[in-house]
């Protein structure tokens, strides 16, 4: 295990490793800062320099966003009668649990899996209380990754003594070729409906067919292509899973036909938000990454199912942890 202090006493760093993959974690926010081949200069996700720089993370690089990713329409819900008022920090609406969000505090590094002497995995945790940022309910929340040979495992689990919506994600920016852009990767995703967004890109509660669409990932598709069909914005869309996303049977396929380099993801969430990294602009607010300059592949519930009635329920209930996974399976 390799566990160091940062310039701020509170961040704390975990290195997991096997001859395969190198990990690097922070508490702040739960984060996956940095993974690579073992031994490579090359990353596979985008980074920050420092550890330190993840307190002004603008980007959400790496982050465990919650207690509910993406958006919620007028920062507002209304579950058992009640209205709850959120935290807006986008417009009037919320981000990524709004400025007080998971991916903003520090999580406290609950376990660390060491079975041989090599680190294998970590466990962060997180308590919230009822009222906090608007929401119900006192939640704890655990993020554990895995590393076993070639994959990586994110686990989240949450329990609470009242209603309360969670949907955690784990937001890295995936660029396999570790530079550029991500415009040669080639990416699909098993979904025959995206969730249609407004201009705001919040949820109408449709879910219209991607058959004949530039939203069409069902077979490999080249990136490039796609954001220049979509007037090179890029795709910044929740895509709803087919059922045999989680088997494994048709997992998420991001690859990089240069290097031969892939990574499958399989989940036990309804969606992925698939976000091609449209407001990167190389600045320093960004870690100076270029537009496009990664891919967000991002499992969650469907955005704002607080507000829409048809979507799958992303309530959590006092009782039996609820427990997700998400499993990114490289070739190297």
């Amino acid at each position: 295990m390799t566990r160091r202090q940062a310039g701020n006493s509170d961040l704390v760093e975990v290195a997991l490793r096997n001859d395969r993959l190198t990990v690097r974690l922070l508490n702040l926010g739960a984060t996956l800062w940095d993974i690579r081949p073992t031994g490579s200069d090359t990353g596979l996700a985008l980074a920050l320099r420092s550890a330190d720089e993840y307190f002004g993370n603008d980007a959400y690089l790496g982050v465990t966003a919650g207690p509910v990713a993406n958006r919620i329409t007028g920062a507002a819900f209304e579950l058992d009668g009640r209205r709850h008022h959120l935290e807006p920090n986008e417009g009037p609406n919320q981000l990524h649990g709004g400025p007080t969000g998971f991916s903003h505090r520090l999580w406290e590094l609950e376990t660390v899996i060491d079975p041989d002497g090599v680190s294998r995995g970590a466990r962060f945790s997180l308590d919230r209380p009822d009222g906090d940022g608007g929401y119900p309910g006192n939640l704890s929340v655990t993020v554990e990754y895995r590393l076993d040979d070639n994959r990586l495992r994110y686990r989240w689990t949450a329990t609470t003594d009242a209603p309360t919506p969670v949907s955690l994600t784990n937001h890295a920016y995936w660029n396999l070729a570790g530079c550029g852009t991500i415009t040669d990767h080639v990416l699909s995703v098993p979904a025959e409906h995206i969730v249609e967004v407004d201009g705001a890109s919040l949820p109408t509660g449709a879910l219209p067919p991607v058959d004949a669409t530039a939203f069409d990932l069902r077979t490999p598709t080249l990136l490039g292509r796609v954001i220049d069909r979509l007037d090179g914005v890029g795709v910044d869309h929740c895509y709803v899973l087919d059922e045999a996303a989680a088997s494994g049977d048709k997992p998420i396929v991001l690859s990089h036909p240069p290097t031969g380099r892939r990574v499958q993801i399989t989940t036990t969430l309804p969606g992925v938000q698939v976000y091609t990294g449209r407001y990167l602009d190389g600045s320093e607010r960004f870690g100076g990454h270029q537009r496009h300059g990664g891919v967000c592949l991002e499992t969650q519930h469907l955005p704002d199912a607080v507000n829409q009635p048809t979507f799958p329920s992303c309530i959590v209930e006092p009782g039996p942890p609820v427990v997700h996974t998400t499993d990114y399976v490289f070739t190297l």
